[in-house]
């Protein structure tokens, strides 16, 4: 889908984490080659075990940006593209002061999650089977935040069409 006409929303990510003063990188599966051949400029790591949900991409993530050097990382699906860089600044500077930071909008937990380079070692580790449980062993620092686009799942075009006009504005 796109975020804006030409826009997809990986791209829009990408252009937010990178305002954000992050290094983007964004693990790929179902339609992998068809992803790469769209987003040239973004580092792509492939995860084989797509199938098996999400927390096997976040594996795959963090073992890439660890293995990169990354300190401090942020996880944040793609179907939520209208995060602003400010939200993920925040994040990012939260976790100078906390192991791991959970965004919330109005008392409901968002993204993206941040997590320490420790932290992100101990996910990968764990027996949970997803990121929520793997992320919530470890006693996240819930951060406030004034971004409703922290709560989309954005994961139809009617989705979308419903979020756009408030995304937009």
């Amino acid at each position: 889908l796109e975020a804006a006409p030409g826009v997809t929303f990986l791209a829009r990510l990408a252009q937010t984490f990178h305002r954000a003063g992050l290094a983007p990188l964004a693990v790929i599966g179902a339609h992998a080659e068809a992803i790469r051949r769209a987003h040239s400029g973004i580092p792509l790591v492939l995860n084989p075990r797509w199938p098996e949900g999400q927390l096997s991409s976040v594996r795959v993530g963090l073992r890439a940006a660890l293995g990169q050097g990354a300190e401090r990382i942020l996880i944040h699906p793609v179907d939520a593209p209208f995060l602003s860089p400010a939200t993920a600044a925040r994040v990012l500077e939260a976790l100078d002061t906390g192991l791991v930071i959970l965004p919330t909008f109005e008392g409901q937990e968002g993204h993206p999650l941040g997590l320490v380079a420790a932290a992100a070692r101990r996910v990968l580790t764990s027996p949970a089977t997803t990121l929520a449980a793997a992320a919530g062993g470890l006693r996240p620092t819930r951060l406030p935040i004034d971004d409703p686009a922290a709560l989309d799942h954005l994961h139809l075009p009617r989705d979308l069409r419903r979020r756009a006009p408030k995304a937009r504005r």
